[in-house]
């Protein structure tokens, strides 16, 4: 199909890393921007500041031995010394009865921002993430509250392997370093607005993120979900739907979901409009699985089912949260379908230097581009809106405890000081 070939040349294009504040994603999003160009379509520019970092290298030393780490992003170069303390999983970390203060954390899992406030009250000096087995560094970058609350705890990323080695000094003082630093940074999103037959005000919102952390090419995660919004924001302008459309490349959502916060936040009095989002945000693997998250009613879970089964594409179709920017919609009552594709290499190593796109194709993009057209496809051109504006209290609930380990409420306006 053209449409998918138009879709995976400009996945390859952007299949390089693109964090927010770097010169990466400024080439990102000029070869998108090139896109629409290309096609004649306008699009808009939306900007936001937030904290972003240079980049450095960490070290840590056992006994004149070093070995390399990566330094958690948005730190400011640090050297410390204490004692290691293994403690399996941070998920513990509220659990543990023993004495964490001044010690160096060493374990496996992600920090929430409830969390890290912890640790840091109770006077950690510093942690260490391990990346899971068969995996390079992964990526964990200090949330923006924290930053600019100045809650900070030095921190590195190591392998696994590299993990096993450090173990062996459990109990024992180690040396920490890292030279990463912190700088104010602009992000912006690329919104393209379709008007629709009946010129309304656009009802339907289309989105997935274009940046991706530190290092990553991001080839599914997220250039197959920003290739295929692309793609579909180019037939959806030539042939005008009935109701209009919104379609949006968000930045910033690796740091926490920055992009679409500050959307929601510029827009609060637009937001009535919206009726029912779409994101996709994971994409193009050769081989894996296809699947879409409901945020809402059974009303979308079943037309979720209904489509894929019309297509003759099979999708696992689940109601629960997704963490992605859906989710501050979602928090405003806006429901969502979440559609992504897993399960292959390049998904594997995701937010690694290893999501590639030689490992991403046709067959891959295909079915969720083709699902995702539909969905977009039946919303906007029936006679009577098909979904509720309506996100079910038990979703709800979910979405707000989410929103409460990361320490965001909905009502912040600015992301920095």
């Amino acid at each position: 199909m053209k449409i998918t070939n138009e879709a995976e040349r400009l996945l390859k294009r952007i299949s390089h890393p693109r964090m927010i504040g770097t010169e990466g994603i400024k080439k990102a999003k000029e070869e998108i921007t090139e896109f629409y160009n290309e096609n004649n379509i306008p699009y808009e520019i939306e900007t936001f500041e937030c904290y972003g970092y240079d980049d450095g290298e960490g070290k840590i030393a056992l006994d004149g031995k070093s070995i390399k780490a990566r330094p958690v992003g948005n730190q400011n170069p640090f050297t410390i010394t204490g004692e290691l303390l293994f403690i399996d999983n941070y998920k513990n970390i509220k659990n543990i009865t023993y004495d964490i203060k001044g010690k160096i954390l060493l374990a496996t899992g992600g920090l929430t921002v409830e969390d890290f406030r912890y640790m840091y009250e109770h006077g950690v000096a510093g942690y260490i993430i391990i990346s899971p087995p068969e995996k390079d560094f992964i990526t964990s970058t200090t949330r923006q509250v924290l930053v600019r609350d100045n809650v900070i705890i030095p921190g590195l990323i190591v392998k696994h392997d590299d993990a096993i080695r450090i173990l062996r000094y459990n109990g024992r003082k180690i040396k920490i370093s890292g030279n990463n630093k912190i700088k104010k940074v602009k992000g912006e999103n690329i919104v393209i607005t379709v008007e629709g037959r009946n010129n309304t005000d656009p009802e339907i919102l289309v989105f997935g993120h274009y940046d991706t952390v530190y290092e990553s090419p991001g080839a599914t995660d997220n250039g197959g979900g920003t290739a295929i919004v692309a793609a579909l924001a180019k037939k959806y302008f030539k042939n005008p739907p009935k109701r209009g459309i919104k379609f949006i490349h968000f930045s910033g959502e690796e740091f926490g979901l920055l992009g679409s916060k500050s959307f929601v936040n510029s827009h609060k009095e637009e937001l009535k409009n919206y009726k029912f989002t779409i994101n996709v945000d994971v994409a193009g693997d050769i081989f894996g699985y296809n699947m879409s998250r409901i945020i809402g009613g059974d009303d979308i879970f079943y037309l979720s089912k209904l489509i894929a089964s019309n297509l003759g594409i099979v999708v696992n179709t689940t109601k629960d949260i997704y963490s992605s920017d859906s989710m501050p919609f979602a928090l405003e009552g806006i429901p969502s379908i979440n559609i992504a594709r897993w399960g292959g290499r390049s998904s594997f190593n995701a937010h690694t230097i290893n999501d590639k796109s030689k490992w991403i194709g046709k067959t891959g993009l295909e079915p969720l581009l083709l699902f995702t057209d539909e969905v977009l496809n039946f919303t906007s051109n029936s006679p009577l809106f098909p979904v509720e504006r309506k996100v079910p209290e038990d979703l709800m609930q979910k979405v707000k405890d989410y929103f409460k380990k990361s320490g965001y409420s909905g009502k912040e306006k600015q992301q920095i000081k």
